[in-house]
């Protein structure tokens, strides 16, 4: 497959449900580049029953890609993998409007042929917002190997693009085994990591885990030390010597306890509070 295309949807265009599952498979054939300005995982402006799904083969680049649909309902899950490509904007929601009543997962691992070059990746919509089905895990971010990638945004991208419920950002870089780009390296991400969204709200809790899995903890030592002026040191040198070595024996002990109260817990998976 190659050629110019403005829009590719797994789903309907109006009319027709899809009921069990899309799946919009992009590969360019016989080094025919793919230039394509969106895909999609569901359909145009139709309900759709099924889980959307959004799969790569060997692409160049593409404009924008959605794990949902343009603007319409989707009652099942999204699954969007991306394993090569250049792309502009990265969301796991919807464009413009409708309800995703599943969950959304999507998974960035640099498997293909083409490098992994991401501007922005979102887990959310566009300006289309998003609630957690009951019982079930919001927007999940699996970043596992890529080439680049600018910003991560674990919600959606406009001010209406709310996430009601928790999102997480699972980050655990590893060494690509693409055929090209990154391929025994880990990629770069030249901007930020962020639980919530860019101009969106996150009504929940938000979970960014970077470099490690869920439930492991570290141990992590703090070492201070403290600058003092020439001014402070000429005073304390002139003082008297016993007086002197009582201040740098206490001083001593001081930072040896110090140092045994700076021993933290750190739990990578504590959620932080979206804004």
């Amino acid at each position: 497959m190659g050629g110019k295309l403005h829009s590719v949807f797994g789903g309907s265009n109006t009319l027709g449900n899809v009921r069990s599952m899309s799946v919009a498979f992009l590969d360019e054939a016989n080094e025919c580049p793919l230039d394509i300005d969106e895909a999609y995982g569901a359909g145009n402006k139709v309900t759709q029953d099924g889980t959307a799904q959004l799969q790569f083969g060997c692409v160049s680049h593409l404009k924008e890609i959605y794990g949902g649909a343009r603007e319409a309902d989707l009652n099942g899950n999204v699954e969007l993998t991306v394993t090569s490509g250049h792309f502009d904007r990265v969301f796991g929601g919807n464009k413009f409007s409708g309800d995703i009543k599943g969950t959304i997962t999507v998974n960035v691992e640099e498997t293909g042929c083409n490098p992994i070059i991401i501007g922005e990746l979102y887990g959310g919509g566009n300006e289309a917002s998003y609630q957690t089905p009951a019982g079930g895990v919001g927007p999940t971010l699996n970043v596992r190997s890529f080439t680049s990638i600018g910003n991560i945004y674990g919600g959606g991208y406009g001010a209406a693009a709310v996430v009601t419920g928790d999102t997480h950002v699972n980050i655990e870089a590893c060494i690509g085994s693409g055929s090209v780009g990154r391929a025994g390296a880990i990629g770069t991400i030249t901007g930020n990591v962020y639980g919530g969204g860019n101009e969106a709200k996150v009504e929940g809790n938000t979970h960014v885990n970077i470099g490690t899995k869920l439930g492991q903890k570290h141990r992590l030592r703090i070492a201070r030390r403290s600058h003092r002026s020439p001014a402070h040191q000429s005073r304390e040198g002139s003082q008297n010597p016993r007086q002197h070595l009582w201040r740098r024996q206490q001083s001593r002990s001081d930072r040896q306890r110090q140092r045994h109260n700076r021993k933290i817990e750190v739990q990578p998976s504590v959620p932080l509070r979206g804004e």
